[in-house]
């Protein structure tokens, strides 16, 4: 049967990954030409993009490690590279399947970033994401704050489906507070996927989720920050930029539609959906979902490229946050870059861009003033 599979896997890269490359290739690079944009990096869309179009989920997994071992590679490498290796640990959590991988120290007398890693749904933990984890510890300690990352390694798609990773990640926060960090050193964030379940966890801090499997997680205090970089926020495909993107950017709108049925699959979305309610999708939600937030969050961190088809909604998002009472929401659209522009640098070793940094300087920023308001 493993035989059968790969020559299924060689077939479609042969015959539907490589053709549809060097098209989405061709198109990417005469659009980052006219624009004034990097050409590698179109080049890399044009790849990553053809890779998920034509591949299926299982595929997909299959040609990749899995998270475990991608984390346990990476801290080989770093204590071979540097001097001194970052801390590591693994906590499983309650479920028995999830888990909390540690970069850092991990001592209460720190911060705690709570990464959930993006992907889809589908794609494991990736090294790009280990590597954003340490910029996160490395800036904090610049700035004289002791930050570690705990990224939670969840269960994907298509075996698993939607609420179940969002159950994990409250029981994930819930393990933080556990350990006895307040809400105030705790930062919540992610990418892509990893946002969208972000805000799954926000709305049910805010909204308890109708499942005896959730925990009834309430905080003493607001979280220090969220982070939310690229975030899947609706499956509206209808927006501006899906129309002006499609063509630049590393998701294609067939992933979207397919992933997105694959996570919803059996559940109770649609009737969540219809009833105004946010847990499985953000712009969901009736217009009174988010009033609460700032009882949950401090400040909100908002982030799209310029050439992703998510940038209309994460526009319309960040403007519904605005009206909420007790949170500061920023908003930055970064012009020249696609979906996930900061992991895709991290994955390839390339060097903190402009929005990184600033992305960055926000977190630190966000815990210091934490700290200031609790001493």
């Amino acid at each position: 049967m493993r035989a059968i599979h790969r020559v299924s896997i060689a077939l479609r890269i042969a015959f539907f990954v490589i053709p549809m490359a060097i098209v989405s290739i061709i198109r990417t690079v005469l659009r980052a030409r006219s624009r004034g944009l990097d050409i590698k990096v179109a080049i890399r869309n044009g790849i990553v993009k053809s890779f998920m179009a034509n591949l299926l989920p299982q595929q997909l997994q299959s040609l990749l490690p899995s998270g475990y071992t991608v984390f346990e590679r990476w801290i080989a490498e770093k204590q071979v590279s540097m001097k001194e290796k970052p801390e590591s640990s693994t906590d499983i959590l309650q479920d028995g399947v999830s888990k909390l991988f540690w970069v850092g120290c991990r001592g209460l007398g720190s911060n705690v970033v709570l990464f959930l890693h993006g992907g889809g749904y589908v794609l494991p933990l990736s090294k790009g994401h280990l590597e954003w984890a340490d910029y996160f510890r490395r800036v904090g300690a610049l700035a004289g704050q002791q930050i570690c990352v705990a990224l939670l390694d969840y269960s994907l798609c298509p075996e698993a489906t939607y609420p179940k990773q969002m159950q994990q990640a409250v029981l994930a926060l819930e393990r933080l507070v556990s350990l006895g960090y307040s809400p105030s050193q705790i930062v919540i964030g992610g990418d892509s996927a990893g946002g969208h379940l972000s805000l799954s966890l926000l709305s049910h801090l805010m909204h308890q989720y109708p499942d005896d499997k959730f925990p009834a997680l309430r905080l003493s205090t607001p979280l220090s920050g969220c982070f939310l970089v690229s975030p899947l926020l609706s499956l509206d495909l209808d927006t501006p930029s899906y129309r002006e993107n499609q063509h630049a950017d590393l998701l294609s709108i067939p992933v979207i539609q397919d992933w997105g049925e694959d996570l919803f699959k059996g559940s109770q979305f649609v009737n969540e959906k219809q009833n105004g309610k946010g847990w499985g999708m953000a712009l969901s939600s009736d217009k009174v979902w988010w009033s609460r937030l700032g009882e949950i969050v401090k400040r909100v961190y908002l982030v799209s490229g310029g050439e992703e088809l998510f940038r209309d909604h994460i526009i319309e998002f960040g403007e519904r946050l605005k009206v909420a009472d007790g949170v500061d929401v920023s908003v930055h659209i970064n012009m020249e870059e696609a979906h996930d522009g900061t992991f895709m640098d991290f994955e390839i070793g390339a060097s903190p861009s402009r929005s990184t940094v600033r992305l960055g300087d926000w977190v630190v920023e966000s815990l210091e003033l934490s700290n200031q308001e609790s001493s």
